[in-house]
This record gives structure tokens, C-alpha cells and sequence, in this order.
């Protein structure tokens, strides 16, 4: 009796077709929702970069805008000679110098002179700061504040006045006693700690309007001498950075070449004490004295991984992933490093609220395909089966399999229809790329992916010597079948030598050896390739229509190296090629045969793998145009006697020329002129290029001495 528990659990069609497309659902639909999710949320997260770097460049070119014009003042300031001018009463000589500078530049707040003596000159404006105004007794229509402080029996007095942006007075004058001295104010400081050098402090609060800003200053000289200053207030700057803060909890950093930092955010906490309620999320500290955990990681990750300008970085605090972007600006005179940061969450929240709609809306297409496959599978099991079957043929590439399904049901009728027309494109698809390469992808799980890896190839250029005369005045299509039947014979020449073809550019051809298979002989295959392509040339002439011939000379490029060979192209289009120097090097190769006179031009490399098996005659030392390094080049003349490949081996008396033309080119390298010269005209035959170029180089060479630096080495000037 028959052991039934040795049969393995077996399924029907239906229940298998059920199964499998059930899966195909859930795999395409968790594939489309997965990649719509991450290339959307790749696309928000690219966007929110691009959208940190312009709020970045807008906060620099905000803080250059705001230090730029006092900087310039504070420069031209000392080289005014009534700068050392005590005033009279509250006149003095530079009052509509200041006045002109407040209403010419919005950024400055006040503009005061503070002399060695402790004497004290102060014009303000007013700027609708209500508190300032009702702190200085202002009257309402005050909008420029004028006072100076002076010394008077022992006694510090400050006057004041108060008058419209005209001129006019808007109340009486006022005079207080004052323990103001400028002398101890950090600007006044900070100007006598750089004689004769414009500079900017450190944020302070201003001791008058008690508001955060920053003082530009610089030293004049007289009897007393001085420091003047400019202020500008600091809460423009704070309301711009809070309103291009980028979310809830984004933040927006700023730090000077001193170490001082200052920061918006709209989750920042507590505010610095005093500040008003227009910087009320401006905070001013010491880098190492910031306590915001997001700013901290933030300025660890940008010491550590050092970005370059333009490109945001991440980072991560806790659970949370932010991005910050930086750049460095001048917040004149002091570089100031500006990075702008947000979380991934904020450019990526709708993103994730939209994937999970796309989520429900998969789910329910696939419950009502789960019904229709339940309904349809029974009717469509035998000739699916039929189709596995011929679909596992083609992937096993046996494309000679007849895809003769029929079915009664559309949809079926069509997919076989399908894969026949599939069965045709990959037919086709082999034409454009190499079959191996096709075999290798389509017979195993393998995707095609962009990249490649680096091996030494051989690679070979050739091209049509002259097409252009050639095709001039033929119709297109009398050149298209000319150039399709010339390729053709090429392309079998190099296939049979397992070649790979990369593209046809124009009348040229590239191919290479050793990719997509590996070949350890990939030289020798190439050298036998590229003989048996310039035979299969000489050999050959198109007849037209009206049967007149046209004969083709090719130039061949030979060249072995290293090169990157793989996927190259964008996500939607590969092409399978290969890429570096070594293919410009073949390149050159074969355009150098022009010069030379010759038909195949090798590299030293693959005379160093095939000279065993191949003859080479030495031809020059180059250094190609774009190449760094000399090279010395030589040409392909057939294959060694003996060597099985009759049809391309050299004539004994060939072998004889060569020994006798690497005589008299050593003899040319080593200096030798006159024997060099007497064995190349021994040797020179008809239309041998390269012996009438060295005899004249020999009779140059000889009547004048190139001289101790000569190397032997030709510069090309050309391609």
C-alpha cells in the first residue's frame, strides 16, 4: 500500500492562482504605496531642504543688510573733523549728520559721541517704541530724542529734547541729574580696545531704551579724543528670524566669531530676562551655555560631520529627526555662522497622513480583487497553466517556444498575446544589448540596478576612414542600408569572438572583452577580433541599386585597462556600457591611425598580454591629447606563425621587415641617426606612412640634435 504521508500536501490550480495573485496584490499594492510614501516623503524632505537653504540665505543677507550701512558710517565718521566738537547746548556740528544718517537708514536706532572726559552726545530716534518715549518724559509727537551729558561742579547733568522729525520741538527741555557715565559702558569699552579699527560688540542691553541690540564703534582723536557709536536694535532682527522659524519646533541659530550665540524659536522657553515682548523668543548666550538640547545636537553634528555650504545635514535628538541647514554670513565685521533647523516631521507630516489613506485605499482594492480572482480563477486555470508553461520556457531564454494558448476569455487571449509579444521584445531587446547580459537578468532573480564594477577590459574603436566623402551625396536611406550591412559583418566578427558590442556611433563601432562574462584571454580574443574585422573589411564592398561598389578602409583602437563596466543611465533607461580612461584612451588610439598611417593601433598593454601570440611593430611614444602620461603605441600587424589562425598570421617575410624595423627604431631612440636612417630607407615600401615619416624625422634629427631633453616623445595637438 501506497505510504500517503510521503506525498507531499498538494494544492489545486485555482487555489494556487487564488494564492499567487492574491500575493501580486499585496506586493504591488505594498510596493506602489511604499515607493509612493518614499519618494514622496524623499521629494518633501528634498523641498524642505531647498526651502531651509533660501531661509538661510535670506537670514545672512538680512544680517548683512542690518550691519552693512552702520559699518559704513562708523568708518566715515572719525575722518570728519568736528567729530571732537564739544556741542552747545544740545546743537552740534555733526546734529544733521546724524539726523540724515537716522532718516537714510531704518536700521540704525542712535548715533552718540562718548569722549575721554565723560562727556556724553546722544541723537535717537524714537520709532514708536512707547516705553522708551514714556521712560525719557517724551511728549506724543516726539520722534527724535536728543541729549548730553555733562560734568558741572561735581555733577553729572543730562539735558534733553524732544522734537518731530523736522526739527521742531514738541516740548521743553529737560535737565537731570545722571549717573550715566559712557566711560563704563561695554561700547565705549570695546572702542578703546580697538584704536582706529571699526568694530561691533557683543549684544548688550542697551542702558536707555532697555532693549537687546548691538553697537558698531570706532576711536576719534582730538582734545579729548573718543569713541563714537551706532546702535541698532536687535528686535527687527528677532521678529525676522521668528517669522521664518520653520515650524513649531524650528529654530533658527546664529553664532559669531567670539563664541556668542543667538538663537529664535517658537518653542524655546523662557525668554532672556528684560527682553520685550518683540523678541520675546530671541535669546542671547554663550555656545557652551545653551541649554536647548535640539541647538546643542545640532552644533555637536555640524563640528563632526562639517558641511559644505548649501548642503543640509541630520541629526537626531531623542526619537525626533531634524534637518538644519548652514551657511556663513557677516554680521560686519564678524563672520557669524547662521544654520536654520527643523524637524523631518514638518515637511513629512501630510506626507505620512496621505500614506496612510493610500494604505485603507489599498486594502480595499484588494479585498475586491480577492473577490473577483475568487470568481474568475476557476475559468482560467487551464490555460494559465498552459502560459506558466510557456512563460517558464522564455525565462529560461528558449525562445524558440510556441506561445499557441487560446481561450475563449479576453483577458487570457490577451496575455498570451502578451507573451508572445514578449517573447518578441526580449528577441529584439537581445539586438541592443548583449546576450549573456539578457540570459544573465532574465534566467535568475537578478534586477538590473545602476552601477557597475571595475575589471580590466580590452576595449576596441574603430571607424570608417573618410565616410563622410563616402556618404556625400548618397540619399539617407542609401547610407543607412550601407552602414546597416557593414555593421553587420563587423558585429558577427566580434560576437564570434566573444566580444561585446557597446554602440554604434555614426560609422564608428566600440566593443569590449572580458564584460558581461569574465575571460581571462579578453586580449587575445580582442587582438584576433580586430584582425579578422580589418580582413573581413578588405575583403568587402557594397554594391548599390545600380551596382556600383564602395570600398571601406578602417582605422581599429586597441587599448586594455582598467574601467568601471556596468548599468549606466537614470532609473527609467540603462545602458549597458563601460566607462574611464581607458575607453578615451582607445578612442584615441584608433584616431591616431590617421597620423601614423596605419590600420590597428594597440596600446602597450596589449602587446604586454598578447605578444606571445600576436606580431607588433613598434610605432612611436605619444602623449595623446588629454593624457597625462606618455605611452608608447604600436601596430597590430597579424599572429605569429604557428599559432592555428591561418588566415591572420604574418608571411615569413613580414617577420623578417618587423625584426629589421625594431632595429632601426631602437637605433632612432637610442640617438643613432644615421643608422636609423640608413635601415628605414632600406626598408621603406610603397604607402608605408609610418617609414616615410621616420626617415624625415631621421634627416631632421640628424642635421640638427634635438638636444639632451629629447625623449622621443610626440605631443599630439588633436584628437
Amino acid at each position: 500500500m501506497k505510504d500517503i504521508s510521503s506525498t507531499p500536501k498538494r494544492f489545486t490550480l485555482v487555489v494556487t492562482i487564488q494564492t499567487i495573485f492574491l500575493t501580486i496584490c499585496l506586493i504591488l499594492a505594498g510596493t506602489l504605496t511604499g515607493y509612493s510614501f518614499l519618494k514622496s516623503r524623499e521629494a518633501s524632505l528634498e523641498a524642505g531642504k531647498d526651502l531651509l537653504d533660501e531661509l538661510n540665505v535670506s537670514v545672512v543677507q538680512e544680517m548683512e543688510r542690518l550691519s552693512q550701512r552702520p559699518m559704513q558710517l562708523i568708518e566715515n565718521l572719525p575722518n570728519i573733523s568736528a567729530i571732537s566738537q564739544k556741542p552747545t547746548g544740545l546743537d552740534h556740528p555733526l546734529l544733521d549728520y546724524f539726523n540724515t544718517a537716522l532718516d537714510n537708514n531704518e536700521t540704525l536706532n542712535g548715533l552718540y559721541l562718548g569722549w575721554d572726559d565723560g562727556d556724553f552726545y546722544y541723537v535717537s530716534r524714537v520709532r514708536g517704541n512707547e516705553d522708551f518715549r514714556v521712560k525719557m518724559n517724551a511728549p506724543e509727537a516726539t520722534e527724535r530724542i536728543i541729549y548730553s551729558i555733562t560734568e558741572k561742579d561735581g555733577k553729572r547733568l543730562r539735558t534733553t529734547g524732544f522734537y518731530t522729525l523736522k526739527g521742531e520741538p514738541t516740548g521743553p527741555l529737560q535737565t537731570i541729574s545722571t549717573e550715566y557715565d559712557p566711560r563704563k559702558r561695554p561700547w565705549y569699552k570695546d572702542g578703546k580696545a580697538h584704536p582706529g579699527t571699526p568694530n561691533r560688540t557683543q549684544m548688550y542691553m542697551f542702558a536707555t531704551q532697555q532693549v537687546f541690540g548691538t553697537t558698531f564703534t570706532n576711536t576719534f582723536w582730538g582734545k579729548p579724543g573718543g569713541v563714537v557709536g551706532a546702535d541698532i536694535r536687535l528686535d527687527d532682527l528677532a521678529q525676522f528670524l521668528v517669522n521664518r522659524t520653520p515650524g513649531p519646533d524650528g529654530r533658527i541659530l546664529a553664532i559669531d566669531d567670539t563664541g556668542r550665540a543667538f538663537f529664535s524659536s517658537k518653542t524655546s522657553g523662557t525668554p532672556a530676562p528684560d527682553v520685550n515682548d518683540s523678541i520675546n523668543h530671541f535669546v542671547i548666550t554663550e555656545i557652551e551655555n545653551m541649554k536647548d538640547p535640539v541647538l546643542s545636537g545640532m552644533y555637536e553634528a555640524y563640528v563632526t560631520k562639517k558641511p559644505a555650504v548649501g548642503q543640509p545635514f541630520t541629526f537626531q535628538v531623542g526619537e525626533v529627526a531634524y534637518i538644519a541647514d548652514t551657511r556663513r554670513g557677516m554680521f560686519s565685521p564678524m563672520e557669524v555662522l547662521v544654520a536654520v533647523i527643523a524637524t523631518e516631521e514638518y515637511f513629512t507630516g501630510e506626507i505620512r497622513r496621505i500614506g496612510r489613506n493610500n494604505l485603507l485605499f489599498a486594502a480595499a482594492l484588494i479585498t475586491i480583487a480577492i473577490l473577483v480572482i475568487v470568481i474568475v480563477s476557476r475559468k482560467i486555470s487551464t490555460p494559465l497553466r498552459a502560459l506558466a508553461h510557456k512563460t517558464n520556457e522564455i525565462r529560461r531564454f528558449n525562445l524558440d517556444v510556441q506561445v499557441d494558448v487560446h481561450s475563449r476569455i479576453k483577458e487570457v487571449a490577451r496575455l498570451a498575446e502578451s507573451i508572445s509579444g514578449m517573447k518578441t521584445g526580449i528577441q529584439t531587446f537581445t539586438q541592443y544589448i548583449p546576450k549573456d547580459l539578457v540570459r544573465k537578468y532574465i534566467g535568475s532573480d537578478i534586477t538590473p540596478e545602476i552601477g557597475g564594477d571595475r575589471r580590466p577590459l580590452t576595449i576596441l574603436f574603430t571607424d570608417i576612414a573618410g565616410f563622410t566623402t563616402i556618404s556625400e551625396g548618397m540619399a539617407p536611406e542609401t547610407v543607412v542600408t550601407m552602414l546597416s550591412d557593414y555593421f553587420s559583418r563587423m558585429g558577427k566578427v566580434v560576437a564570434s569572438h566573444n566580444g561585446t558590442i557597446d554602440k554604434y556611433i555614426g560609422d564608428a563601432l566600440m566593443a569590449f572583452w572580458n564584460a558581461p562574462e569574465r575571460n581571462e584571454d579578453h586580449t587575445l580574443e580582442g587582438c584576433e577580433a580586430a584582425l579578422h574585422c580589418a580582413k573581413a573589411v578588405e575583403d568587402y564592398e557594397y554594391l548599390d541599386r545600380n551596382n556600383t561598389a564602395t570600398k571601406f578602409k578602417t582605422r581599429f583602437g586597441l587599448h586594455r585597462g582598467e574601467a568601471v563596466v556596468g548599468n549606466m543611465g537614470s532609473s527609467d533607461r540603462l545602458n549597458y556600457t563601460a566607462l574611464g580612461s581607458t575607453v578615451n584612451m582607445a578612442s584615441r588610439l584608433e584616431g591616431l591611425n590617421k597620423y601614423y598611417g596605419t590600420t590597428i593601433l594597440v596600446s602597450e598593454a596589449v602587446k604586454q598580454h598578447a605578444t606571445d601570440s600576436f606580431v607588433f611593430r613598434s610605432v612611436d611614444k605619444v602623449l595623446p591629447k588629454g593624457a597625462l602620461t606618455p605611452m608608447t603605441i604600436y601596430e597590430l600587424v597579424g599572429s605569429c606563425g604557428g599559432c592555428s589562425i591561418p588566415e591572420i598570421e604574418v608571411s615569413p617575410a613580414t617577420t623578417d621587415f618587423i625584426e629589421e624595423w625594431e632595429k632601426a627604431y631602437a637605433l632612432f631612440q637610442a640617438r643613432q641617426w644615421d643608422a636609423a636612417l640608413a635601415l628605414f630607407e632600406s626598408m621603406e615600401r610603397t604607402n608605408d606612412t609610418l617609414a616615410s615619416m621616420y626617415i624625415e624625422r631621421s634627416r631632421k634629427h640628424k642635421e640638427q640634435d634635438p638636444g639632451p631633453d629629447w625623449d622621443g616623445v610626440e605631443i599630439m595637438k588633436g584628437k
